[in-house]
């Protein structure tokens, strides 16, 4: 596994802060799976998870999370409105964003090869 020191530095808001942990707003999908544990192995705790079902989803929802330091976007399970409000919303909030399949190794591949969307 990369050291998560060199997976972070692309973004100063991913970027380790002692003490500080990580927190991820995942879109998409009714389940998770084995994503947490996934995104445990980089350090990153999911604050909040929206399946996108929800026609508010797709649509002006308030803003993201003060604590979020990562979108993640299911792309297998969202559709267009939704991914585009979200990352419009992540981008004002200079918020890196990857989009993925629903797999721990897409999750894996996005947060090791960056850049990530911002």
């Amino acid at each position: 596994m990369a050291n998560v020191a060199t997976v972070f530095s692309a973004s100063s808001r991913l970027a380790p802060q002692p003490g500080r942990a990580r927190h991820a707003l995942v879109i998409g999908a009714d389940s998770l799976g084995r994503i947490p544990e996934a995104l445990a192995e980089f350090g990153i705790d999911i604050l909040q998870h929206l399946s996108g079902r929800n026609v508010a989803h797709a649509r002006k929802a308030p803003a993201l999370p003060r604590e979020a330091d990562l979108v993640v976007l299911l792309t297998d399970f969202l559709n267009h409105n939704a991914m585009r409000h979200y990352r419009e919303l992540a981008q004002a909030s200079d918020i890196p964003v990857i989009a993925c399949r629903r797999s721990v190794c897409a999750i894996r591949q996005s947060l090791l090869h960056p850049p990530y969307v911002v």
